[in-house]
């Protein structure tokens, strides 16, 4: 193989019973910036899938040992970006599903908790209400800060204070007066 180029294609089925059929695509280094890929080896689809699951570009190149250019390549390529919409549809379709499902069983429990809010132990209908209260938004202070501090003053100096504050607010109601 010649290192000016890299191999980035794999063998199809063949057309024919006995004739293999390969389809190598090479993308040259150098001069040519933008080359498409024609058909995706299974390190391209496990790409696309390490894309879908939130990976970023620089952490699967440090992955897989590749360049960040080589993927660059693969990953404007109209064939990849074909099969990597084709696995977020497949994906948002399975979403969709459990969403259904979370939705059903979310009526289900709503049902069984109102039931608990009739039980004749109080426990269960205070830990019920709770519930209802925090999901509603009125979830009780879980933190609570208080800070303090302690101030030593002498008499001639809390004198002082008072007389500044006097001074103070006689000057703003002379400026509202105005």
């Amino acid at each position: 193989m010649d290192r000016d180029c890299s191999v980035v294609s794999y063998t199809e089925q063949p057309e024919e019973p006995n004739k293999e059929n390969r389809i190598m695509a090479r993308i040259p280094r150098g001069k040519h910036k933008h080359v498409n890929l024609t058909v995706l080896w299974e390190h391209h689809k496990e790409i696309a899938r390490r894309l879908l699951l939130g990976e970023r570009q620089f952490e699967i190149c440090k992955s897989l040992s590749v360049s960040p250019s080589w993927l660059s390549i693969i990953t404007t390529s109209p064939a990849f970006i074909k099969y990597l919409d084709s696995l977020r549809a497949r994906t948002e379709v399975g979403m969709k599903d459990v969403r259904a499902e979370i939705t059903a069983g979310a009526k289900d429990s709503v049902t069984v908790l109102r039931s608990l809010l009739k039980s004749s132990n109080e426990q269960i209908q205070a830990k019920v209400a709770m519930d209802f209260l925090d999901r509603d938004g009125y979830a009780p202070a879980k933190v609570m800060q208080v800070q303090s501090t302690t101030v030593h003053l002498t008499a001639e100096r809390l004198e002082q204070l008072k007389s500044k504050r006097a001074e103070m607010l006689q000057q703003s109601q002379m400026t509202i007066a105005i």
